[in-house]
């Protein structure tokens, strides 16, 4: 099976929930579960292991920023069989894409760029790059390709990354005019990585562990293959819930950078969460700009992009009412109470979220279903635990897949 980041309409569709997204207001409800919500908490998380949806799961809940909850379960490998320990590093996919945005804007915040300088001041040779500026490739609004499968086709492990990456860029078209629409792109996320790489002369992971990991103690979050790690999780799948796991293989190099290439953890994760959201690392007004999802001049909201061929579909994630899962900066903030970010790679399935009453909630599995990536059971999980805190807050369930390639399995039904 060949590994790759994987599309997010492949892999989660997701749910909203009621209210307006935040990130600090203090919560009605006592910060501390009571043994009641505990035993709730490990039934939902523990089911996941012995109904066979993952071989191995994490998960932490804080208050701002304080831990509340944690929970372990299933094996990180299964030969021989090794337990999940909550300070297991799994590869959290997408989940990057958030370190990647903040390093962009610390170099704002630093004066160092400016989200409206056009791309081509730092990578210009990339052909459309005096098309769009930084800020559109934060929004997913520059047009850069969507369908991986397109650029990684036509990859050459024996050439070196960047020209190689840039070159194949180069043979596509753009999507759709810059700005004129929203599609996820990780080719626009790793020309962020890039612009880092050629602004700051360090590499994506130096940049990253030099600026964020090492001042506020992240000290198991590291890029892919940068590091020995023998407590690492192994990423395993399997297409049918009732079928054995087998181990996904190994990422290559070339896909994994600034798009989804970051090993982490529970509790790293959750120290992250609470000082983004306590505004230690980004500051205001720049933390307000990265939550806001951009709109059209007239104050419409901006298209999302339906792409061609293959299955073809919506390159954007869709909530139960049917309106698009929207993305800021980084982030996806759907107009509910909370903002998230989704990951998955081949071996791996993730989810970060912030609640507005200062909850956060990290969740990590070493496990997708082939090409839906335990459907839409992680998205969902963050909220129905966020429910079991707070009752009173109603969520509703997500969608269904919209639409699969040809070729691919049919998924399996929601858990139960």
């Amino acid at each position: 099976m060949h590994r790759k980041l994987l599309e997010p309409l492949l892999l989660f569709f997701l749910l909203v929930l009621a209210g307006g997204c935040g990130g600090g207001s203090s919560s009605s409800q006592s910060e501390t579960p009571t043994p009641a919500q505990i035993r709730k908490l490990d039934s939902i998380v523990t089911d996941l292991v012995t109904t066979n949806f993952t071989p191995g799961i994490a998960v932490g809940i804080s208050h701002n920023g304080k831990t509340i909850y944690t929970r372990a379960a299933g094996n990180r490998t299964l030969s021989p069989d090794q337990p999940v320990q909550i300070a297991t590093p799994f590869e959290i996919g997408s989940v990057t894409k958030q370190f990647t945005t903040a390093g962009i804007l610390l170099l704002v915040q630093n004066g160092t760029v400016a989200l409206t300088d056009l791309v081509s001041k730092y990578v210009s040779d990339y052909v459309y790059s005096s098309n769009m500026t930084i800020g559109e490739l934060l929004t997913m609004l520059s047009g850069t390709p969507s369908h991986d499968a397109d650029i990684y086709n036509q990859l050459n492990p024996d050439l070196p990354v960047t020209p190689q990456t840039i070159a194949a860029l180069n043979n596509l078209p753009l999507d759709f005019p810059t700005g004129s629409k929203m599609a996820y792109s990780n080719y626009g996320m790793w020309l962020l990585g890039e612009i880092i790489r050629r602004t700051t002369g360090l590499s994506y992971g130096d940049y990253l562990d030099q600026n964020i990991f090492a001042p506020l103690g992240m000290t198991s979050t590291y890029l892919y293959g940068t590091r020995i790690n023998p407590a690492e999780a192994v990423g395993y799948a399997h297409h049918f819930q009732p079928d054995p796991f087998t181990p996904a293989p190994d990422p290559p190099s070339e896909f994994i950078d600034a798009q989804g290439g970051l090993t982490s953890t529970v509790g790293d994760l959750l120290r992250w969460d609470a000082a983004l959201t306590a505004r230690r690392v980004i500051r205001e007004p720049l933390y307000t700009t990265m939550l806001t999802v951009p709109t059209l001049p007239g104050g419409g909201a901006i298209p999302t992009y339906t792409g061609p061929g293959d299955g073809g579909g919506e390159v954007i994630l869709r909530l139960n009412d049917g309106s698009p899962s929207m993305y800021a900066m980084g982030w996806m903030v759907p107009g509910g109470n909370y903002f998230f970010h989704p990951g998955g790679t081949n071996g791996f399935t993730s989810m970060n979220a912030n609640f507005d009453d200062g909850t956060s909630i990290v969740i990590l599995t070493n496990h997708h279903l082939g090409s839906v990536p335990i459907g839409d059971v992680i998205p969902n999980l963050a909220a129905k635990l966020y429910n079991v805190l707070h009752p009173s807050i109603p969520t509703a369930p997500a969608l269904t897949i919209l639409q699969l390639p040809t070729g691919q399995p049919t998924p399996d039904p929601p858990a139960p």
